[in-house]
């Protein structure tokens, strides 16, 4: 968008000021040429709305100029403190830039100003998921429920350390407790659809499909259905999953790659499975899993010398890969 109207900038903004509103008021909309020339207006008349440094910090946050960013959100918790959405921002930038330490300190000063803040203590306790501390992050997210006792990301994060900790039972407690709370929660039905394929449990589909209801586009999810169908045998409805994603984005190699698995392993059609793997090697020259399967067909083909070949390429560059390695001494 090369030109953004300052009205239109406006409407995302609650100026406080009255003299700010009389001015947009009594002015016709003015185009500039970028948004930041809107915001940049906007706190000339209004240098005292925190709002206005917040939104500024977050085009900058966008263009990846975090340092500036924080810079902003600093000056608006000097005029308010006590708006929880600053120190969140903060945080999370702090953390992208890989300053822990400071991120955290944030968060446990806002809290001590703040100390009924519920996306304070969700932020924590996605902080120390993040960085391992399990038990943490559950107990950060058992806080929060002390004050929404209906919190759905209270929930998926307690879901997640769980996940971590390697207790299924209470991950999927927990997820589905999400989901009941806000039936609307993508990551948690996702994570529900997961669980449940590696049990390869029939209600894995479900789960998937419900994350597509929110997400219709989601790639991620119809990879996680075909994968189920493919993993208990039901080739054609992976097949047609995998189809859904080309719709999306026919570029995607893993779609063809698993087209090619199923079309190979599963239907046995050797020819059809070769041009797949194909495919999806031409469009990512790393995917050796992909050119392994290729040297595989060859071999099955009993074009031994190009299977040889193939093979060696796929060693050369992954050297580890043992179905290479092995294949490699099928065909010597």
């Amino acid at each position: 968008m090369k030109y953004l109207p300052l009205l239109l900038l406006i409407g995302f903004v609650s100026c406080k000021s009255e003299n700010s509103t009389a001015v947009v008021e009594n002015k016709a909309p003015i185009e500039y040429e970028s948004a930041f020339d809107s915001i940049n207006s906007l706190i000339r008349v209004n240098p005292d709305n925190p709002e206005l440094y917040y939104y500024r910090a977050i085009l900058r946050q966008n263009d990846k100029d975090f340092e500036s960013a924080i810079g902003d959100l600093n000056r608006a918790i000097e005029v308010d403190s006590l708006n929880d959405q600053w120190y969140v921002l903060k945080s999370n930038l702090l953390f992208d830039l890989e300053r822990f330490k400071e991120s955290k300190d944030v968060l446990d000063k806002a809290i001590f100003v703040i100390p009924g803040s519920v996306p304070l203590m969700l932020q924590k306790s996605e902080i120390y998921l993040v960085t391992g501390d399990l038990q943490q992050c559950i107990n950060w997210a058992n806080a929060a429920l002390n004050f929404d006792v209906y919190n759905a990301q209270a929930y998926y994060l307690k879901g997640m350390a769980h996940k971590y900790g390697r207790d299924t039972v209470k991950a999927v407690t927990s997820f589905q407790t999400a989901v009941e709370q806000d039936i609307n929660h993508y990551e948690a039905y996702m994570q529900l659809g997961n669980l449940y394929a590696l049990e390869k449990h029939d209600l894995a589909p479900s789960y998937y499909q419900n994350a597509l209801r929110i997400k219709p586009k989601s790639i991620e999810a119809y990879y996680g259905k075909g994968l189920h169908f493919q993993n208990i045998g039901r080739s054609n409805l992976a097949l047609n999953e995998y189809k859904a994603i080309l719709e999306i984005n026919d570029k995607y190699p893993e779609a063809y790659y698993n087209m090619g698995y199923v079309k190979l392993i599963q239907l046995e059609e050797v020819d059809t499975a070769t041009v797949l793997f194909n495919k999806a090697y031409s469009l990512d020259k790393t995917y050796f899993d992909a050119l392994y399967m290729i040297g595989y067909c060859q071999e099955l083909k009993n074009e031994k010398q190009q299977a040889k070949k193939t093979y060696k390429i796929v060693l050369e560059n992954v050297p580890t890969h043992l179905l290479a390695a092995m294949g490699l001494s099928r065909v010597e």
